[in-house]
């Protein structure tokens, strides 16, 4: 499988490293060819981590810590009572921190606080939502209008609360970030006292069991008048009074009375804690280049058609005779023309054309008909027959060209269907041309008088003619796989060359078309890169026939 479009000559018996090396060098190749891509994505992912740093606005966090005692409880007193089982005290500190992030302790939090009364802890519905609710389709959420106030202030609290815990200190911090330092540090704090208060009532009613079990304890050992069990009962009194004294101010100000050791308050810090510029700024850069390199990736895995000479032989199994540059009405200097008449001479030579020896088939007697044929249209035949002609005139041949694409009727072309139908006409327009070095004909007709045209005997009689009169008839036809013309045009050709745009025309599109005329018994004499861009040319490590034109472009400056 082509792993990228880079064309790497690798050797069919070569070593892994070598392959590996290869397709290395093609992969830092494309990434340097298409470094302009890199360079805009990674513009627009600073844009945009710009963008969501000014939008994302400042945020604080609020810190505060809660110690835990192993041997008791939070705050570093231990319950009196009866003695506990030994348990991890790292056990102990996840399982009391797993607790405060459960959103039962959350909606304790927001209750206490009244934070299901203040309007940023009431979100409304999400863009998404919208959007799915408009187009009438199922969401599968539970929409903000069927939850209570206290369930979507909860929701909100746990999206920006943060519970960490230290199984070595024992430690459990608490953080909350929100836009505001004031809110963040309340509801950090209240977090931390929610917690405490809960542990001091546990530590009570534990305290109060404890007295009630001392108590039933010793009436079975000294009865109910003795000593013990009267401070026993005076005991279980003050711990008693002291829960219900707990409660009782918590139900009033749901203030908590108790700081000791194992309390760290959050204070409010004006300070941001976030989004920072240079993280905001890396990621998007980062993830711009990221995602170019990914779409270059994907760019290059497409098939982009061919862009040097060795793979069409290996793909298609027909030798690529040229590649011909593009030109442009900005670009005609004479190196630039002096690179097209070599490639277009390179294509003579390797068609047999010119020289004295035919690589594949005896020439002729007379004059060569060369077929120009193309899978699908605008790949630049027009072009090729254009500099080809150019080329053989220069020379001294003489040379007829056929435009055998369909045309509408009406269309000023020479009207090659009353050559055909008159021989005298034929023949007057031969005798005519004998005095100039190029001659044109072209059909008026549309598709559905190709076949009549082209297996007609008025028409062979016009090739028999052409080819006494002229060197080389060269005939344009019409895209191969939209109509089957080229194959009546190619069994009558000594010279078939298939033209294909260079880059452009998908390799299974030239392929498909090559096998077509092969099923049909038509031969393939080679294929013409056209309209090579040389400047695109010089971003890929291919050393091909446009490698050496862009390389030596002042011995052509210099020859020129």
């Amino acid at each position: 499988m082509r792993l990228m479009s880079i064309e790497s000559d690798l050797p069919e018996e070569g070593t892994l490293r070598s392959q590996y090396g290869a397709v290395a060098l093609g992969t830092l190749t494309s990434l340097w060819r298409l470094k302009w891509l890199i360079i805009l994505m990674a513009a627009c992912g600073l844009l945009l981590g710009l963008g969501a740093f000014l939008v994302a606005g400042a945020r604080y966090t609020a810190e505060g810590l809660v110690q835990l005692d192993p041997n008791g409880d939070a705050g570093g007193q231990a319950a009196k009572g009866p003695p506990r089982t030994t348990i991890d005290g790292a056990l102990i500190v996840e399982g009391e921190a797993r607790i405060i992030r459960s959103r039962p302790f959350v909606r304790k939090v927001v209750q206490t606080l009244q934070l299901d009364l203040d309007p940023q802890f009431q979100p409304g519905k999400s863009t998404l939502l919208r959007i799915a609710e408009m187009l009438h389709l199922p969401t599968g959420a539970v929409t903000p209008e069927a939850m209570s106030p206290v369930d979507l202030a909860a929701t909100e609290i746990m999206k920006s609360l943060s519970v960490t815990n230290d199984i070595r200190s024992y430690l459990i911090n608490i953080a909350f970030t929100s836009r505001d330092p004031e809110i963040a540090a309340k509801v950090a704090n209240g977090f931390v006292e929610e917690y405490l208060k809960s542990k001091t009532m546990q530590r009570l009613l534990e305290s109060e069991a404890a007295a009630r079990a001392e108590i039933a304890e010793l009436s079975i050992i000294y009865g109910e008048k003795h000593p013990r069990i009267t401070r026993a009962i005076a005991n279980l009194a003050e711990t008693k009074a002291r829960r219900l004294e707990e409660q009782q101010n918590q139900t009033n100000d749901g203030r908590f009375r108790y700081v000791g050791e194992g309390l760290t308050q959050a204070p409010a810090i004006a300070i941001p804690s976030g989004p920072r510029l240079p993280t905001a700024l890396a990621l998007g850069l980062g993830g711009g280049v990221m995602a170019a390199i990914v779409l270059i990736m994907l760019l290059e895995r497409r098939d982009g058609g061919f862009r040097t000479d060795l793979p069409v032989l290996q793909e298609t199994g027909v030798r690529c005779l040229a590649m011909l540059p593009r030109i442009t009405g900005r670009r005609r200097d004479k190196a630039t023309m002096a690179r097209l008449t070599e490639a277009v001479r390179m294509i003579c030579l390797g068609a047999g054309l010119i020289g004295d020896k035919r690589p594949t088939r005896p020439a002729p007697a007379n004059g060569r008909v060369v077929l120009i044929t193309s899978a699908v249209p605008n790949e630049g035949k027009s072009f090729t027959i254009s500099a080809i002609t150019r080329f053989l005139t220069d020379e001294g041949h003489r040379v007829l060209t056929l435009d055998m694409s369909p045309r509408a009727r009406g269309e000023k072309l020479p009207e090659l269907e009353n050559l055909l139908s008159d021989n005298g006409r034929l023949d007057s327009f031969i005798e005519d041309s004998r005095t100039g070095c190029l001659s044109q004909l072209g059909r008026t007709s549309g598709l559905k008088d190709s076949q009549r045209i082209f297996a007609s005997p008025d028409f062979q009689h016009l090739i028999q003619q052409a080819r006494l009169a002229y060197d080389f008839i060269i005939i344009e036809a019409p895209a191969l796989l939209l109509v089957s013309d080229a194959v009546f045009l190619g069994r009558r050709a000594d010279v078939v060359l298939h033209v294909a745009k260079w880059g452009s025309t998908p390799r299974r599109t030239v392929k498909a078309a090559i096998q077509r005329l092969r099923d049909l018994a038509v031969q393939v004499d080679g294929v013409i890169l056209t309209q090579v861009n040389l400047r695109q040319h010089k971003g890929f490590s291919i050393e091909d026939q446009a490698h050496y034109f862009n390389k030596y472009k002042r011995f052509y400056e210099n020859a020129a």
